[in-house]
């Protein structure tokens, strides 16, 4: 039987040598659900900060525009 660790997280067998179980352990699924959950909300915000830099630079353009007349 393998025993790995990942930081703090105790993987006892692994699907590739064909042991472990899943009662009481860890088996890397709900991880991974929990990475992509966290890379869909960084890109989320990504998007919501572009857009909002957007916004101001196109402020700014009509306020020297109002200046300007």
């Amino acid at each position: 039987m393998a025993l790995k660790w990942i930081g703090n997280i105790e993987i006892i067998g692994s699907s590739h040598l064909g042991g472990g179980t899943s009662e009481g352990r860890y088996d890397g699924e709900m991880e991974k659900r929990r990475w992509k959950k966290k890379e869909g909300e960084k890109k989320e915000k990504r998007k919501k900060k572009k857009k909002k830099k957007k916004k101001q630079e196109e402020e700014k353009k009509q306020k020297k525009k109002k200046r300007l007349k």
